[in-house]
């Protein structure tokens, strides 16, 4: 948490009065003549009646879906009514002493602890919520803090808009890598007389990983794009006996699922029969910087991919067909000069990326989330 300071345990019955409403039918809505907003489970209007689950003296409140939805809680300040809801009204004598959306972030938590699922739709039991006992702030005489409260919620909002801020920041940069390359003067070549493509082997499986493994050994990696499609690590032995090789600096891209996504490899590797390997034909090893490649590939590759599958699909076919703009200098020469330029350039960007999401984690713990 934020502040550590003394703390009260109070039952969710001790401070509050819980109210579910009836299932509100569409006729109700439609013979209804009031202003009373009437809203569905994803907090979407549906239409207004003259029926509030709440008083308005009873406002501010507490509300949270009880089915669906489950657990998702907001303070209500004005009055209305809905389907699948259930209304915390604060008792008269804590209502100058607790700060509502301060139990909210606490019951944020609690909830995930008594939600309950039947056919994968998600429920919440009021008399399990009433028991939900809570850890308020107190003060030197151990008395519930409404000052405390209020700078832990200044706090908290403090952190929020800090990280909303960096999101932004984070999202910008993705932009800027995601966008396509802006290159003046170039050449166009296919990936087909660029680089020799295939796919790996069909005998990488689990649990040749798992007979195989290596603590800190040679990467296996499949079509997947968490952590980079790694599915574990092998042997020297087991790699020298494969007889499809991967080697250092090469790219592998993914054919099946998030199809297209490349990949920059920094050791030798193995790879399965759904992840594609590039490997750079000999009179451009020179002249092309594999990183520049998976920058523009990474760019493009989302106009080429079929829909054959839920993320669609990138074979060797496809691939090869992509053209690749290449800078060229002022004698119409490829230049890896520039390449490495603008590579140096996105991994600046990829670092400070690298950086920002570091401080997220930060947040996130700060917010205790």
């Amino acid at each position: 948490m934020i502040y550590l300071v003394k703390k009260m345990i109070a039952r969710i019955s001790d401070l509050f009065y819980i109210n579910q409403g009836h299932q509100i039918t569409d006729e109700e809505i439609y013979n209804g003549n009031g202003n009373i907003p009437v809203y569905t489970s994803s907090n979407i209007i549906k239409g207004y009646n003259n029926n509030s689950l709440v008083k308005k003296e009873e406002l501010p409140c507490l509300t949270y879906q009880t089915k669906g939805y489950s657990g998702v809680i907001s303070v209500q300040k004005s009055l209305f009514n809905a389907n699948n809801t259930a209304v915390l009204i604060i008792k008269p004598k804590f209502k100058k002493i607790i700060n509502l959306q301060y139990i909210a972030l606490l019951l944020n938590k609690e909830f995930k602890n008594i939600l309950t699922s039947e056919s994968g739709v998600s429920y919440l039991n009021k008399d399990l919520v009433s028991k939900i006992e809570l850890k308020l702030l107190t003060n030197t005489k151990g008395k519930i803090d409404i000052d405390l409260q209020n700078k832990f919620i200044d706090k908290y909002n403090e952190i929020i808009k800090y990280k909303k801020t960096i999101e932004n920041k984070i999202i910008n940069i993705n932009n800027i890598m995601n966008h396509e390359l802006n290159i003046e003067n170039y050449q166009v070549i296919t990936m087909e007389k660029i680089a020799l493509l295939n796919k790996g082997s069909n005998k990488i499986s689990e649990e040749n990983i798992y007979n195989n493994f290596k603590k800190d050994g040679i990467p296996v990696y499949s079509s997947a794009t968490i952590n980079e499609g790694l599915m574990g690590t092998v042997s020297q032995d087991f790699f020298n006996n494969s007889n499809k090789q991967g080697k250092a600096s090469e790219l592998t891209w993914t054919t099946n699922g998030y199809a297209g996504v490349v990949f920059y490899r920094e050791t030798d590797y193995l790879y399965s029969e759904k992840c594609g390997r590039i490997i750079l034909r000999n009179n451009y090893q020179e002249i092309i910087n594999p990183k520049y490649l998976k920058i523009y590939l990474n760019q493009i590759t989302y106009k080429y991919k079929t829909a054959e599958s839920n993320n669609g699909k990138l074979d060797i076919l496809h691939m090869s067909n992509i053209p690749v703009k290449l800078p060229i200098n002022i004698d119409g020469k490829i230049d890896i000069n520039i390449q490495n330029l603008i590579v140096g350039k996105y991994e600046k960007l990829l670092e400070i990326k690298i950086n920002l999401e570091k401080i997220l984690l930060k947040c996130n713990d700060k917010l205790n989330i």
